[in-house]
């Protein structure tokens, strides 16, 4: 009996443990490697845009490149924090500080890795609210 009692502990352990794991499909990625200029000359009171997107794949990191994206003027540094469900790349560009009352053009590189060939959506947000969005391949 005890054998049994022992037998079910372990068989109900291990399926808590898989269902947290398969249940979490959601992973975070390294960001690195954030270069950005300072602020262009014409500033706006709010914009969306996140400029144009350039993307290139090489030794298994994605380079994204943002030209004239527009960020609040008064950001004094930028983060990128990256999460990967299955073949969805997400992206969500933050400023510190995060409050501005104007917003700038701003050009910003980073790479986010490290990625196996594929075919993959590549969602951007600056805040949490989502900017852009295209399908990669590489």
């Amino acid at each position: 009996m005890k054998n049994i009692v022992k037998s079910l502990s372990i068989l109900i352990l291990a399926g808590l443990c898989l269902s947290f794991v398969c249940c979490d499909k959601s992973a975070e990625t390294i960001s690195k490697d954030i270069i950005f200029s300072e602020c262009k000359e014409d500033r706006l009171k709010s914009n969306d845009d996140a400029g144009i997107v350039e993307t290139t794949y090489k030794d298994r990191w994605l380079y994204i490149t943002h030209k004239d994206i527009y960020l609040n003027c008064a950001f004094e540094e930028i983060k990128v924090a990256t999460f990967v469900n299955g073949s969805t790349i997400e992206l969500n560009i933050e400023e510190n500080p995060a409050n501005a009352k104007c917003m700038c053009p701003v050009d910003i590189s980073y790479s986010v890795g490290e990625f196996e060939k594929g075919t993959y959506m590549l969602i951007i947000k600056r805040g949490g609210k989502q900017i852009h969005s295209q399908t990669v391949e590489f």
